[in-house]
């Protein structure tokens, strides 16, 4: 009864709203953000475009020289990992320096056993929180083993804030950066320093949006993460209006600027911590023509591949990207995991395909709902993301960044291959089965 109760309040809005525009405005939870107006919204595929933006953002002139903004008011970062290169060698010394001028520097990655943190990255990230940020490795501590091992930080955020009003709880200019990527070199570069360890590199996209209200929005989500006792099982408080634009509470009448809502899930929270199928599904379900997604880990929940099935029968063109084999170090392997739960659209009418470029890993996580509707984030298409793992994203309203994804979707086209269905042994399945919560 509760399980019914539960699909009708996820699928009501779909009943009342008639497209993926009016489920994004019509979506409601405390750890949805309101819709706000952006005043830069930015998709970042190349990594070293990303790594060039970020390196801008925080305030580096020249490959060798930065400068200290004295307007930054907060910076947190969350990561699943962290690790030594070209790229921390941009964040660490803003992050030390940002700290020991008072300002609030916050940093949540993984406990190293799962973010796969060296020695050497371990000392790096003490050094930062020596200098008087915040640090935390993350580690759930629950009594089931599973929700031990399984419930970890997923989620890739950065948010730069600038003259912060702290009685306003509202900055001057906000910035925030969300997908993919974690911070580590292959992430950015098909090339990195020979010392480090032999990573595949990863094709990955990251989101830069600015906007005061939604950094706001962002913060104070954020903050439900580092108040755990205090904050996260209740609402955070958003601000309600956005001076000289309009109300959120009406977003109709904002406008000229393209939108965005951001959101967080903690699944550890409870029930009334967001889940990503709750953001994810009513989107799916509201499609009228067509759906792309992104999943470099797609192990679908029943509902997840229900409402795929739904929204082929209403005549949309559905379009998902994924990897088909790799084991844990995401190298191609005979690992069969991917294979079996790829394989359960086998008689579905859907355009499936799957990265086929041995010497990179397709990493990114986004999807397009019809002409306007997006999505963005570090939250994979599957059970971990659904139920298990902290995980943040963005969806944004915006026909230019929706279509963007699409020509990413043609640019990549020669490294795809159609998936190809294998059938999995009776003792595969069984073990896939019984491994179920770690995928």
């Amino acid at each position: 009864m509760t399980q019914l109760l539960y699909l009708i309040a996820l699928l009501l809005p779909c009943l009342l709203f008639s497209n993926p525009k009016d489920i994004f405005y019509s979506l409601s939870h405390p750890y949805l953000s309101p819709v706000r107006s952006v005043d830069r919204l930015e998709l970042l595929f190349c990594g070293k475009k990303a790594h060039e933006t970020i390196r801008q953002l925080l305030g580096w002139e020249t490959e060798t020289s930065f400068t200290l903004d004295d307007d930054v008011s907060t910076i947190d970062l969350f990561s699943l990992e962290y690790h030594q290169g070209k790229v921390e060698k941009a964040l660490t010394p803003i992050l030390k320096a940002q700290a020991k001028a008072g300002k609030k520097v916050r940093i949540a990655i993984s406990k190293p056993s799962i973010s796969n943190i060296s020695k050497r990255d371990d000392q790096i990230l003490r050094s930062i929180a020596s200098a008087g940020a915040k640090l935390e490795y993350f580690q759930n501590n629950s009594s089931n083993l599973v929700e031990n091992v399984n419930m970890i930080n997923h989620a890739k955020v950065l948010l730069i804030q600038k003259q912060f009003n702290k009685d306003l709880q509202l900055a001057k200019q906000g910035t925030l950066v969300v997908g993919g990527r974690n911070l580590g070199d292959n992430f950015y570069f098909e090339k990195w320093d020979s010392k480090l360890p032999n990573l595949i590199c990863y094709q990955d996209v990251e989101l830069i949006v600015s906007s005061p209200y939604l950094a706001s929005d962002a913060y104070q989500l954020l903050n439900a993460f580092w108040e755990r006792e205090e904050n996260i099982m209740k609402a955070p408080i958003f601000i309600s209006e956005e001076n000289g634009i309009g109300d959120p509470a009406d977003p109709f009448t904002v406008n000229g600027h393209e939108k965005a809502r951001f959101f967080m899930s903690y699944p550890f929270a409870g029930k009334q911590a967001t889940s990503f199928m709750e953001v994810i599904l009513p989107l799916i379900e509201s499609a009228k023509s067509s759906i792309v997604l992104f999943s470099p880990y797609h192990a679908p929940t029943d509902a997840f591949t229900k409402a795929i099935a739904r929204a082929l029968e209403r005549g949309v063109q559905v379009t998902i990207v994924s990897n088909q084999t790799m084991d844990l170090s995401n190298k191609p392997s005979d690992n069969m995991v991917y294979q079996y739960f790829l394989n359960i659209y086998q008689n579905l009418p859907l355009n499936l395909y799957v990265w086929s470029d041995d010497a990179s890993f397709m990493h990114a996580k986004m999807a397009t709902f019809d002409d306007e509707v997006s999505y963005v984030g570090g939250a994979n298409f599957n059970y971990r993301s659904a139920y298990q793992d902290i995980e943040s994203g963005c969806l944004i309203l915006s026909k230019t960044l929706n279509e963007e994804i699409k020509e990413i979707l043609q640019s990549i086209t020669p490294k795809l291959k159609p998936f190809e269905f294998i059938p999995i042994s009776a003792f595969d399945k069984a073990k896939i089965g019984v491994l179920r919560p770690f995928y």
